[in-house]
């Protein structure tokens, strides 16, 4: 599973820390956590859902440094995407996915959109996220 980063927003980039006992992979979403460090976000929420605020630029482990970018364009030679199709944070920490999350509770936030089988247009806006409401098939979105 080769990840490449083709291209990405210089002005938007910026480094931060990995949280102390998490790490991450080039083309993760990360988010930033309460204490202020990174860590791969997630829509999950039996997970605690952290909101994604960009891409990994490079692997990172545990309180080391990661390029953040929050507009970039991935490839990923494992393919399978639908062309054209919107990407979401997914339930599995860091990663993407073409399924909207309908799960109560759950983030449910676009983070870019396919362009082709294997290319992502990432363009992660913090404000684009919202959480399913119980009991109703509307969703409420959050500042």
């Amino acid at each position: 599973m080769a990840k490449t980063i083709v291209r990405y927003d210089r002005s938007a980039a910026f480094v931060a820390v990995m949280e102390g006992s998490s790490s991450c992979s080039l083309g993760d979403l990360v988010g930033i956590d309460a204490s202020g460090t990174v860590q791969q976000a997630t829509a999950d929420s039996a997970a605690t859902p952290l909101v994604a605020v960009g891409v990994a630029g490079w692997d990172a482990s545990a309180g080391a440094r990661v390029l953040v970018l929050p507009r970039c364009v991935l490839h990923d030679t494992v393919g399978g995407l639908t062309q054209g199709a919107t990407c979401y944070l997914s339930d599995t920490a860091g990663a993407t996915t073409q399924t909207a999350n309908t799960t109560n509770g759950d983030l449910r936030q676009v983070v870019g959109v396919a362009r082709s089988d294997e290319i992502i247009d990432y363009a992660v806006v913090v404000s684009q996220f919202a959480f399913q409401t119980a009991a109703t098939s509307t969703v409420a979105y959050a500042p």
